[in-house]
């Protein structure tokens, strides 16, 4: 009777358990059936497109970060993306579902204004996961600066824009976390540029011992860094047709 009874008990413990993690279990965009997963899109409503479920914003400040690091404007009939590198870091990204051999190719639009660095204080941020024989999680927080709700990842992809434009198509490790130049040239700033690459051979190049059927695109967003990092000054970064597709 006793034995029917911690039975009985244990099989309720565990439905409660399953659907305690099932209800908090964050949200994430998924690929169509199209095979196309938009980041960030004109088509998005001009009403805090961000601040949906699925994206995820980290940061040290205590201010609000709506009307503090970020804002969403509507030129003409494209929306845009404007990130400003305050005094205080920050991430954000959109937490994704898309394995990386479905989705290859990662596309958008950006505008970034003059800087002094090497690099601009705005970079794209892209986290994997899976392509490890291991599969060792990053669990020492190495981009984090709280509990803001990362998916698990063990990978993680910069991609920036450099001061120098004949290092557009190289990647740099500056590091754990390597970072792959799209575009530069001071001569190139101020002036709206579209981008394609291919996720998965730049993947297997800087990880080629990873097993690339396994990994999947877990997040994409931002990083932007603190301009107590770049002499104080603030500048602000564009962005628009961020999508991954195949």
């Amino acid at each position: 009777m006793i034995k029917k009874i911690i039975l009985k008990y244990n099989y309720f413990v565990l439905i409660f358990l399953v659907l305690l993690l099932a209800g908090c279990t964050l949200p994430k965009a998924q690929v169509t059936p199209e095979g196309k997963l938009n980041i960030f899109s004109p088509a998005f409503p001009s009403k805090n497109p961000l601040l949906n479920s699925e994206w995820l914003i980290d940061t040290s400040a205590s201010t609000n970060f709506s009307q503090e690091f970020t804002q969403t404007i509507v030129k003409g009939e494209s929306l845009a993306l404007n990130l400003l590198n305050h005094k205080n870091p920050y991430i954000l990204v959109k937490r994704v579902d898309a394995n990386l051999l479905a989705t290859p190719f990662f596309s958008w639009n950006w505008k970034i204004p003059v800087f002094e660095n090497l690099d601009h204080p705005v970079c794209i941020l892209i986290g994997f996961y899976g392509g490890q024989s291991d599969t060792k999680l990053w669990t020492d927080k190495s981009i984090a600066y709280g509990d803001a709700g990362y998916p698990a990842y063990d990978r993680v992809l910069k991609i920036i824009w450099h001061r120098n434009a004949l290092l557009r198509g190289t990647s740099q490790f500056n590091g754990r976390i390597p970072e792959y130049i799209a575009r530069g040239g001071l001569e190139n700033v101020d002036k709206w540029y579209s981008e394609n690459i291919n996720l998965e051979s730049i993947y297997s190049k800087i990880w080629p011992k990873d097993i690339i059927v396994n990994t999947n695109i877990v997040f994409i967003g931002f990083w932007v860094k603190s301009s107590k990092s770049y002499q104080n000054k603030e500048t602000i970064a564009s962005f628009n047709n961020i999508i991954l597709s195949k």
